[in-house]
């Protein structure tokens, strides 16, 4: 007991005020406290025994009930927050009963499957609304996926003193920000960069050259394929004029040579398809068709662009 506890029981004893007996916890090892319990021995703080027989029955009874008032609704959602203070990610289980609560607002609703399953989880995890106050912290900071050994996930020893942040914007130039191009020498405005870090394209192969070497590549923007485009590539130049990302578009006819029936052509394709930050892609039918009757020695007139939208 400290000094100033033991003053603190001295002026109640001469004033002749009582204590509460049942908020003293000192050389206890166990008791109640704002609705929790306190096992001293275990070193574990959780929803009171009461409470949780409560919330168990109050939980049982609204998934018996039909239909389901407001009151109802935000009556087990208020005693669903209180249990998850023990334990903080219970609070990951709500999400599809708030929108009950807000059509309840107009009327009584009938229960979806969805949300009783919710209310199913959240009443078998009531039993894990509890803290371990002896628990240690961890040295390491880890950033994981799944486990500490995952494949997306990384470790560290220390936080920086600030977040690196999103680069400044460049200034504006004159000049194409992969090969240096005068772009005044060009009929339109230049292809901007999507994350907008102020370098301007003079091509679509120095934009989409410039994508893997962005000062804010880090912001991770999808980008788009166009494969059997035809010389000029005009889909895949209306799409980075719109500033969204783009790779190099692929056909026999453009300066690349690209030829979809050697197999450096294949791997070639195949990278562009593994790209993590392919969103779709767009193949010619009629360019494909005019490739192959070219492979195989047959003239054909170049008829006019068909294409053919996959959503990866």
């Amino acid at each position: 007991m400290t000094e100033y506890h033991q003053k603190f029981n001295q002026a109640c004893d001469e004033a002749g005020l009582p204590r509460n007996a049942g908020k003293q916890l000192i050389h206890a090892v166990a008791g109640g406290m704002q609705g929790g319990f306190f096992d001293g021995r275990r070193g574990i703080l959780k929803l009171g025994p009461d409470k949780l027989r409560n919330y168990i029955q109050l939980s049982l009874a609204l998934m018996a009930k039909r239909p389901w008032g407001e009151y109802h609704l935000r009556h087990w959602t208020g005693k669903t927050a209180f249990m998850a203070t023990f334990r903080r990610s219970l609070f990951s289980g709500l999400g599809r009963v708030f929108d009950s609560i807000e059509l309840s607002r107009k009327g009584d609703v009938a229960p979806t499957s969805a949300v009783v399953d919710e209310i199913m989880v959240l009443c078998c995890q009531a039993v894990l609304s509890q803290a371990n106050l002896r628990a240690t912290l961890s040295k390491e900071i880890s950033c994981t996926d799944a486990s500490p050994t995952g494949g997306g996930s990384g470790t560290a020893t220390t936080f920086l003193e600030a977040s690196p942040g999103v680069p400044e914007k460049e200034e504006a130039s004159s000049r194409c920000g992969h090969c240096a191009k005068d772009l005044t020498s060009l009929d339109f405005d230049g292809y901007e960069c999507p994350n907008e870090c102020g370098r301007v394209g003079c091509s679509i192969e120095c934009i989409a050259a410039h994508r893997h070497v962005c000062s804010r590549y880090m912001l991770g923007k999808a980008c788009f394929g166009e494969r059997f485009s035809g010389p000029n590539g005009p889909l895949t130049k209306a799409v980075a004029l719109e500033k969204v990302f783009v790779q190099p578009p692929l056909d026999c006819l453009r300066e690349s040579g690209w030829n979809f029936f050697s197999s450096s052509g294949r791997e070639c394709l195949e990278g562009l398809e593994d790209d993590g930050h392919l969103a779709a892609s767009h193949c010619g039918r009629r360019s494909v068709r005019r490739s192959w009757r070219r492979e195989a020695g047959l003239s054909t007139p170049r008829p006019e662009g068909s294409y053919k939208v996959h959503r990866l």
